[in-house]
């Protein structure tokens, strides 16, 4: 049981750190080309990023069971108002 618990904290783990490095690559192109020709970038981070956050906001609901949906943790908020972005 605690395997699976580990590979959803490392699983979420890889998912931050791919958006933290996405966007960072983002602004480094911004900086070198400027945003019109950063389009592709600023395109893909506006898909990955919501993406991989849910995931990650998902894989904590899971992790906390029914306090994951009640008003008692911050999951819930935080799952609504990410589904309103993707």
């Amino acid at each position: 049981q605690h395997g699976s618990v580990q590979k959803d904290i490392a699983d979420s783990f890889a998912d931050l750190n791919a958006a933290r490095l996405l966007t960072l690559q983002c602004a480094h192109q911004m900086d070198l080309y400027g945003p019109r020709a950063s389009r592709q970038y600023i395109s893909s981070i506006k898909v990955a990023v919501p993406h991989l956050t849910m995931a990650v906001i998902d894989r904590a609901v899971q992790l906390h069971g029914g306090a994951g949906v009640s008003q008692d943790l911050v999951l819930a908020k935080a799952w609504a108002s990410m589904r309103t972005l993707r």
